[in-house]
Order: structure tokens, then C-alpha cells, then sequence
């Protein structure tokens, strides 16, 4: 971020567009490339081209050659013929392709006359919600049942559109979670800035501006292992609990624990907000506000809290969403929530660009100046970081609504056969 301001002397705006754009994308595009990987060249021929990469790129190149000859080795023995039916990111797509080419087509009052009903795996399927979908699995009377068979684009399994409504049924808290991901791309961006030209020294020792990113480094390693032993302690009493009924209560606490992201993010942004007032105060007090390279005689260590509470919350964030994602997945996509998981915060930091934009659009309603100036020191971040905070209210309000509309629904449905599961790999991951 520095180095675009000071060496590139780009404005602060675009150097903070550029970051959160190559973070987001560097995250979103894992998502992108496992489906890629997923329908065009499987799983297999994906290892296959990572090791020939390695083996002539990489500095142990032997090593990785050696490696690379021992898995093509083994060829022979592997089932490729799996991949070509495990494609779950390509059904999902599927399933929305099929349910829009029947869209004026009647769903049956038998639920049973639906494709795949009569498959084992799907009798204990909850068939609620979302209906729409459900075309999608919709046998034709047109064609013959073999011929609909032969092309998956039109017909999909009644297995395959429910996966599908979970992953529906998440959208709304994975946007909670991209909107708190917004606030979060400050610190890598304006935190930094703020942080450049202010007073770095304590006594006779001088402190580099990496110091206070490795401080909220600090934070989030700390809050992400308090958090995940306060998750695994309340996993372990659900496991010990004998009744289903009172485990309800123990996840139950466990979801509430979240909202905790948006007190750590809000706090964050209100303690920018007033650091920031008082940093242009200094700068106007001391006419620094035309010589932006200009050291500003205040301490750097007034940006510590902001620094350690966005850290915090950055920490608790990353958990959430893990758990969410671990534990709402379809059983299906288990090996794929890594990705989901990197694609939310790549979305929430390239929203991040879009909220800036916006903020300053609004900011000149009334031929007042715009939020983001050229430079920092004309700049009023603190009326951005106040909107942040507005931003995490309405968001904590609206992460309530979905717990009560969704959470608290799927609590009632703990009895379904891969709740089980996915509660004792979420005890795994974490």
C-alpha cells in the first residue's frame, strides 16, 4: 500500500482499490479454479500438471521429478472413471440450468414422481422450501426417461437440487459475512496509511511501520486460538450430552458466539474514526494539511487499539465462516470448503472497492468535496470509518434475522443423518 502511494504516487483511493482487488481475486479464484478443475480436467490430470509444473519450476527440482515419475507410476491403479460422477460444483450449476429450462412447467402433487426419489440414499431427504428448483428434477412426458437420462443438463436427481437449496439457504449469512469483510479490508489498506507519516518513535527507539501489521498479526493468531479452544470445548460437551434436545442449546451457544465478529470490527472502526479526528486536528493545528510528506507530531501508538481490535475480529471472522461453511456444506461438497471458505473473504475484499466508490459518490451529494482525496491529509476518513460503523449495526441486525430464519431452523433439524458428521469434521478441521 506504501509503496503504490509513495513510490508509484498513486492517490490512496486507487493503491487501496489495487490491494483489495488482488487480495479478493487471489481468494475468489481458488473457488473458480476448483470448479474448472472439477469439469474440465478432473482431479487427476489437475496432480498430474502440478507435479510437471513443480518438476521444472521448482528449486528441489530432483526431488519433485522423482516425485512426479512415482505418481504417474501409479496411473494404472487409479479410478478415473469416479470423477467423471463426483462433479458437485458442476450439479449445482446443473440444477439451475434444468429448473429454468422447465420453468413453465408444472411440479407433480406427488412428490415420489420426481427423478432419483427412488434412489437409497435419497429416502431421508428433507424435501421443504425452495420448490422452484424441484423443476429441475421434473421427468418429462415428451421423452423417454432414458433419452432425458443421456443429456444432465435438463434432468437432475432429486439428491442434486437439495444440495442445491443448501447452498441457496446459505447465500443470506455468507452476505453478512462478505459486508464484514468490507470493514475488515481496511487494514491492510487505510490503517496502513494512517500509520505512515505519524510519529514512530518511543523514547530514543524508532519503530517500523511493519511492527504494528506484525502486531495485529499477533492479535489474529491469539483470538483464533482462544476462539477454536472455546469451539472445541463446546463441541466436546455436545458429544458428552445424552439427549439431542439439550445438544440443541449447547450449538445453540456456540452460533451466538459469532456475533462477537461485529462488536470486535464495530469497536475497531469507532476507534479509527476518533484517531483519525484527532490525527487531521494535529495536521491542521500544525498547517501540515498541503505538505502530505511531512511527519505529523503525533504518536503511532494511537493506532494500536484499532490495529489489535481489527485483528481480533479478523481472527473471529475467518473462524465463523469456517464453521458455518464446515457445517452447512452438503455432504457432497465437504472436500470444497476450503474454497467456499476463501471465496466469501475474496468477495467481502473486493466489496470493499465497491463500498468506497460508493461512499464517495454519496459523500458529494450537495457539491460538498468527496471522502477520498488525492491525498490522506484532505482526505475525511473519519467520516468513512463512521460509516463502517454504521455498516456493522445494520449488519449485526441483519446476521440476527438470518441466525433466527436459518440457524435456528437447521437446530430444529439435528436428527438428519449428516448432522452428526459434519459437527465431528468440523471437530477435526478446527
Amino acid at each position: 500500500m506504501t509503496y503504490l502511494t509513495d513510490v508509484w504516487g498513486l492517490s490512496i483511493t486507487k493503491a487501496a482499490d489495487i490491494v483489495n482487488i488482488w487480495n479478493g481475486i487471489e481468494n475468489l479464484m481458488q473457488l473458480v479454479f476448483a470448479f474448472l478443475a472439477e469439469e474440465l480436467m478432473g482431479k487427476y490430470l489437475l496432480l498430474l500438471l502440478s507435479s510437471i509444473a513443480y518438476s521444472i519450476f521448482g528449486i528441489p527440482a530432483l526431488c519433485t521429478l522423482l516425485a512426479t515419475l512415482l505418481f504417474i507410476s501409479g496411473s494404472r491403479s487409479y479410478n478415473t472413471s469416479r470423477e467423471e460422477k463426483d462433479k458437485p460444483l458442476t450439479d449445482v450449476i446443473r440444477v439451475f440450468v434444468a429448473s429454468a429450462s422447465k420453468i413453465f412447467q408444472r411440479l407433480p402433487d406427488d412428490h415420489n414422481q420426481l427423478y432419483g426419489t427412488d434412489d437409497e440414499s435419497a429416502q431421508n431427504l428433507p424435501y421443504t422450501g425452495l420448490r422452484f428448483l424441484d423443476k429441475a428434477a421434473i421427468i418429462s412426458t415428451t421423452k423417454t426417461k432414458e433419452e432425458q437420462e443421456k443429456n444432465k443438463w435438463t434432468l437432475c436427481s432429486v439428491k442434486e437440487v437439495e444440495a442445491a437449496k443448501k447452498l441457496v439457504r446459505m447465500a443470506p449469512i455468507c452476505a453478512t459475512f462478505i459486508i464484514c469483510g468490507v470493514v475488515i479490508s481496511v487494514g491492510n489498506t487505510y490503517y496502513v496509511v494512517q500509520a505512515n507519516h505519524l510519529n514512530r518513535k518511543l523514547g530514543r527507539v524508532t519503530f517500523p511501520l511493519s511492527l504494528f501489521l506484525a502486531w495485529m498479526e499477533l492479535s489474529k493468531m491469539v483470538n483464533s486460538k482462544m476462539y477454536s479452544l472455546m469451539q472445541i470445548g463446546i463441541l466436546k460437551l455436545y458429544e458428552m450430552l445424552p439427549t439431542k434436545e439439550i445438544r440443541k442449546f449447547v450449538i445453540f451457544f456456540l452460533i451466538a458466539m459469532t456475533f462477537w465478529i461485529h462488536i470486535y470490527i464495530g469497536l475497531s472502526s469507532i476507534t479509527a474514526a476518533k484517531v483519525e479526528t484527532r490525527r487531521l486536528q494535529t495536521i491542521r493545528k500544525h498547517s501540515l494539511l498541503d505538505k502530505p510528506e511531512e511527519r505529523i507530531p503525533m504518536s503511532i501508538f494511537w493506532l494500536l487499539p484499532q490495529f489489535s481490535l481489527l485483528g481480533a475480529g479478523e481472527a473471529v471472522y475467518k473462524c465463523c465462516i469456517a464453521q458455518f461453511i464446515i457445517y452447512h456444506l452438503p455432504l457432497c461438497m465437504n472436500e470444497y470448503w476450503v474454497f467456499f471458505h476463501k471465496g466469501v473473504m475474496g468477495l467481502g475484499t473486493i466489496g470493499s472497492v465497491l463500498s468506497i466508490y460508493l461512499a464517495g459518490k454519496v459523500s458529494e451529494i450537495g457539491g460538498k468535496p468527496n471522502w477520498f482525496q488525492y491525498t490522506l491529509n484532505k482526505s475525511r476518513l473519519d467520516h468513512y470509518y463512521w460509516t463502517l460503523a454504521v455498516l456493522c449495526a445494520v449488519n449485526f441486525a441483519l446476521y440476527g434475522l438470518a441466525i433466527c430464519f436459518y440457524e435456528l431452523k437447521a437446530l430444529l433439524n439435528l436428527d438428519e443423518p449428516d448432522k452428526e458428521v459434519l459437527i465431528g469434521e468440523m471437530l477435526a478441521e478446527l
